[in-house]
């Protein structure tokens, strides 16, 4: 929340000040004042993409993250409908398959497939292609993260549940959980730094960044 908070005082300077850099709408000023009055705001993006004034400005964000629409508004459809924060959603689908549709993880016993890895034990019922449709995939993936979300006691431990399962988790939660975790909350900061960067009238940071590349930022 510090960084969101950080996002909605530039927007009302900018909206004070009655000066605006290329790609920044007076709009967001408006909405910014209106969300800085709001104590029960979360996630200011789900907000934003929620306000038609606004939708188009976060999509138009996160197509450049992803570099794919079909992608991103499949992850914001159903982060939407299962309230989960907008770099929540995203982190964790770039930790789980850095939005790559046709990723395919082979395990001992059963395969992770699609934008949010799902498993074939887990998800007994899907086709392969069902798998690979990136509707489908985000519904179900986000679907089971809020699940996590209403289980556990942290984000951290959410992610740690949809990653290795619940079972693991109360047991000791592996190594290479915790590691995989701390990527994706490390992403999540980043993709809240350059939503605070476009904001601004910049041009994302992330914008179509070959895999792997946000390592290195």
């Amino acid at each position: 929340m510090k960084k969101f908070t950080i996002l909605l005082a530039c927007a009302l300077v900018l909206a004070c000040s009655g000066t605006y850099p290329a790609g920044y709408s007076p709009v967001l000023g408006e909405m910014a004042a209106a969300l800085a009055r709001d104590p029960d705001t979360d996630d200011p993006g789900l907000v934003m993409f929620r306000d038609p004034r606004s939708r188009r400005a976060v999509e138009g964000y996160y197509d450049e993250v992803t570099g794919n629409p079909d992608v991103c508004r499949a992850i914001l459809r159903h982060a939407n409908a299962y309230d989960i924060p907008l770099p929540l959603a995203f982190a964790l689908a770039w930790g789980e398959s850095e939005y790559n549709l046709r990723a395919v993880n082979h395990n001992p016993r059963s395969v992770d497939r699609g934008l949010f890895q799902l498993n074939s034990r887990t998800f007994p019922k899907l086709t392969e292609e069902d798998f690979f449709d990136p509707d489908l995939n985000a519904r179900y993936g986000l679907r089971h993260l809020r699940f996590c979300l209403n289980e556990a006691s942290s984000e951290l431990v959410a992610l740690a549940m949809y990653n290795a399962g619940t079972l693991k988790v109360r047991k000791g939660t592996p190594y290479s959980t915790l590691n995989h975790i701390a990527k994706i909350l490390e992403y999540r900061e980043i993709l809240e730094d350059d939503y605070l960067h476009s904001l601004g009238g910049g041009v994302p940071r992330l914008a179509r960044r070959p895999a792997g590349a946000a390592d290195s930022l």
